[in-house]
Formats: C-alpha cells, sequence, structure tokens
C-alpha cells in the first residue's frame, strides 16, 4: 500500500499521486487474478495428478490380481503333475513287480524243460550225427561213381 504520510493537501489534484495510487489498484489486482491463475492451475494439476495416481493404482491392482491368478495356476499346474508323477510311479512298480514274476515263472519252465529235455536231446544229437554221416558217405560214393563210369550217351 501506498505511503499515506506524505500527502499534503493538494493530493487530491497531484497526478503523480493518483497515477501512483491507480498502479498499486492495478497491481494488487493483477496479483489477485495471477493468484487466481495460479490456484485453478493448481486445483487441474492435482486432479491431473489425482487421475495418474488413479490409474496407477487400478493398473497396480490389475497385475497383483493377474499375478496371483497365475501363481494360482502354476501351483495347480505342479500339484497335478506331481499328483500325475507319483501314480506313474506306483504304477511302474507294480508293472516291474508283475514283469518279475513273469520273468521268475519263465526261468522256472526253461529250467523244468531243460531238465526233462538233457537225457533226450543227447539221443537226438546222435541220431541227427548218424543221419548226416550216412549221408555224406552216400554222396561221396556218387561223386566216386560219377567219374569213374562215364556218361551214357543216347544215339
Amino acid at each position: 500500500m501506498p505511503d499515506t504520510s506524505i500527502q499534503n493537501s493538494n493530493s487530491n489534484t497531484d497526478p503523480t499521486f493518483l497515477t501512483t495510487q491507480a498502479l498499486h489498484r492495478e497491481i494488487e489486482h493483477l496479483k489477485e487474478i495471477l493468484q487466481e491463475g495460479i490456484t485453478q492451475l493448481e486445483k487441474q494439476q492435482n486432479i491431473k495428478f489425482d487421475n495418474i495416481d488413479k490409474r496407477f493404482s487400478d493398473r497396480d491392482k490389475v497385475v497383483a490380481d493377474t499375478a496371483e491368478g497365475i501363481r494360482r495356476e502354476v501351483k495347480t499346474a505342479f500339484d497335478s503333475a506331481k499328483e500325475a508323477n507319483v501314480k506313474s510311479e506306483s504304477n511302474t512298480d507294480k508293472l516291474m513287480a508283475e514283469q518279475s514274476k513273469q520273468l521268475s515263472d519263465h526261468k522256472e519252465r526253461v529250467v523244468r524243460i531243460e531238465s526233462r529235455n538233457e537225457g533226450s536231446g543227447s539221443a537226438i544229437h546222435w541220431v541227427i550225427s548218424g543221419v548226416m554221416f550216412l549221408l555224406a558217405v552216400v554222396s561221396g560214393i556218387f561223386a566216386l561213381m560219377s567219374r569213374i563210369v562215364p556218361p551214357v550217351i543216347n544215339p
């Protein structure tokens, strides 16, 4: 505010004093206008920042919900895989036990068959060897005879 102590009786008519008062009044008015503009801008900026904060908050919630859903799905998948693996191991163990039993049964059968045929197997070998020897002798005789006796040619 202007200093009024310097005023004299002619101050009402002094143009410099009136001009200075008008300038001060206009400056105060401009300050008020600028302050209102700044306040409005601050309000608009706060609204924009609040909207941005809300977007981030919404996005964070969506990401958290998605991550939780993925975590549950992965856990379910791992639990299912674990359960399937346990079942598979159990089935494999049962199959191996069954195959081991079958193998033992087959071994026992082979041992019984071999023990039963042990004596007859050697006799069959002697018979086959004898027949082969006789065939070899007969083949040798035919070979010698074909060299000794010339073939007969019919005229």
